[in-house]
C-alpha cells in the first residue's frame, strides 16, 4: 500500500522540480545536474533513454512553455517508488510538439496536470511513469483535433 510520502520524497519532489524549472543553458552543466537526480540511461514509459535525451527533452519543453508556477497535489512512497501529482501553470511561448502534430506559440497560459511514478535505485530516479493531461492542454492552446 502506498502511504503518505515522508521528508525523503519530499526533498526528491522538490529537487525534481527545481531541475525542471529553469530553461536549460549549457548542455553539459545541465547533464550534470540531471545525473545528480536520475540514472543514466532512465527507462521513460518503458524505454530507455540516455540521460543526454531527457535534457533534450527538458530544453525542448522551455522552448515551449515558460513556466510560471507548480503546485504539488499530492506526494506518497512505497519501497522503491515514489509517486507525484502536480499541476504545472506555463506560458505558450514555442512550438509544442504534441502527439498530434506541432502546435505554434500562442502567447496562452495554460495548466498542465501529470502523474510521475518514478522508481528509485541507489536514491536515483531509474525509472519514469509520465501520465500527462495532454488532451486539456491541447484544448487550452485552441489545437483542434482534425478529422
Amino acid at each position: 500500500m502506498l502511504t503518505a510520502a515522508g521528508p525523503a520524497a519530499h526533498a526528491l519532489v522538490n529537487r525534481l522540480l527545481d531541475l525542471w524549472a529553469a530553461p536549460i543553458g549549457d548542455p553539459v552543466q545541465a547533464l550534470d545536474r540531471f545525473s545528480t537526480v536520475y540514472t543514466d540511461p532512465v527507462i521513460l514509459n518503458g524505454i530507455a533513454f540516455p540521460l543526454t535525451a531527457l535534457v533534450e527533452r527538458a530544453a525542448a519543453t522551455h522552448r515551449a512553455l515558460e513556466r510560471t508556477g507548480v503546485e504539488v497535489l499530492e506526494v506518497v512512497a512505497r519501497d522503491d517508488k515514489v509517486v507525484v501529482a502536480f499541476a504545472m501553470t506555463a506560458r505558450h511561448i514555442g512550438t509544442w510538439a504534441s502527439a498530434l502534430g506541432e502546435v505554434p506559440p500562442t502567447g496562452r497560459t495554460v495548466t498542465v496536470r501529470t502523474i510521475d511514478v518514478l522508481t528509485m535505485t541507489g536514491g536515483l530516479v531509474s525509472g519514469i511513469w509520465v501520465v500527462s493531461d495532454e488532451a486539456s492542454l491541447l484544448a487550452q492552446l485552441g489545437a483542434a483535433l482534425e478529422e
